[in-house]
């Protein structure tokens, strides 16, 4: 009838486990194609290009950070007062 505390948990599991490997999938795309664009602009590398590329990497986990607080911004905080 009701899920036991393991099953939730290992449903969780497999879901913080399907989120990274999205995460993964969405950051090698981006990462490749900045990567791609800059070997075909003359591949100099200066710290332009590593930071194109890093922000690759970063920007997925500041999308969700906006995600995560718009969730939590419009739900009742649970009668505490903030």
């Amino acid at each position: 009838m009701y899920a036991s505390i393991e099953e939730v948990l290992e449903m969780s599991d497999f879901y913080v486990v399907l989120s990274l490997a999205v995460y993964v999938a969405i950051a090698a795309a981006f990462v490749t194609e900045t990567y791609m664009e800059g070997e075909r602009a003359g591949g100099h590398w200066d710290e332009s290009r590593v930071l194109g590329l890093g922000m690759c990497v970063i920007w997925p986990v500041l999308a969700c950070a906006v995600a995560a607080a718009a969730i939590w911004s419009s739900k009742p905080l649970m009668g505490l007062k903030v």
